[in-house]
């Protein structure tokens, strides 16, 4: 009996002995009724997002805008940028200079996307830009006499053109004089009616949009005959000028009413609000 009850009071003194311990190690316990409190949150690592020729750069749409520089000039404050395409310009291997005809010259590398106009953000207002063409990748703001280039808070692009293909049939009436709009700024007319022997030309001049986008675009107004009765369209010569298009079509009489195919570029316009990204502006 005594050596069991001296067990038992061996095995109550080490539970004692170990509560005190513990009193020894947390003097400052909270009581029972205290709140609980949350250790803080620890901040994740995020990946940066994803990028196709530069961390700083800005998509607008399928084209990738880079801002190269920031300067004023004549009084303007100039940005000045760069513009990649996010696909390859067609299918196979580009050519170097050399292995290309020379014959033939080199293609324009025109983007498919280019911003047109533009907002300044600054300590002292907003301030509008505009870029005139997308052969020319300068975007010009107005600014007040004596800006400072620190006072920048921001930059935005409202609206971009993109390059679209244009393509469609019409029916028209092939009466001299007589001329068909198309879209806003763009037309053409039929000049002439030449009946000959056994076929019929047809001498048709065009008119372009007079915007620098449109303007000169490098891919030309092509308009054909639909149907097997067309022999051939090609451009024609005038004084030494390429000054319209000439039609050939079979026969000597033409129907009442002939199909044409317009094929060119159109410079679309879109209406957005796309923020260029700060670091940008800061590389820039």
């Amino acid at each position: 009996m005594i050596r069991s009850s001296t067990i038992a009071f061996g095995g109550f003194a080490a539970g004692a002995a170990l509560a005190a311990l513990g009193l020894l190690l947390a003097p400052n316990a909270a009581p029972e009724d205290a709140t609980p409190t949350t250790a803080p949150p620890v901040a994740s690592i995020v990946d940066p997002a994803p990028w196709w020729f530069s961390p700083a750069e800005t998509l607008i749409g399928p084209t990738a805008l880079l801002i190269q520089d920031l300067e004023m000039e004549d009084g303007d404050l100039v940005v000045r940028y760069e513009l990649r395409d996010l696909s390859p310009p067609a299918i196979g291997r580009i050519l170097t200079l050399s292995e290309a005809n020379s014959f033939f010259t080199t293609p324009r590398e025109e983007p498919v996307v280019a911003p047109e106009r533009w907002t300044l953000e600054t300590v002292s207002g907003d301030v509008d830009g505009i870029s005139s063409s997308a052969r020319a990748p300068v975007a010009r703001f107005d600014v007040p006499e004596g800006f400072v280039l620190g006072t920048i808070t921001g930059l935005r692009v409202d609206s971009y053109r993109m390059r679209m293909p244009y393509v469609f049939d019409i029916a028209v009436t092939p009466i001299p004089g007589t001329t068909y709009e198309l879209d806003d700024g763009f037309s053409f007319t039929i000049t002439r009616v030449l009946p000959q022997s056994s076929t019929t030309i047809i001498h048709i001049d065009y008119l372009t949009p007079s915007d620098a986008f449109t303007a000169g675009e490098p891919t030309p107004v092509i308009i054909s005959g639909v149907g097997p009765d067309w022999i051939s369209y090609n451009q024609r010569q005038a004084g030494g000028v390429f000054g319209g298009l000439q039609l050939i079509r079979n026969g000597s009489e033409l129907p009442e009413t002939i199909t044409l195919r317009v094929r060119t570029t159109y410079w679309v316009p879109f209406e957005t609000s796309i923020d260029i990204d700060p670091e940008g502006i800061r590389n820039g």
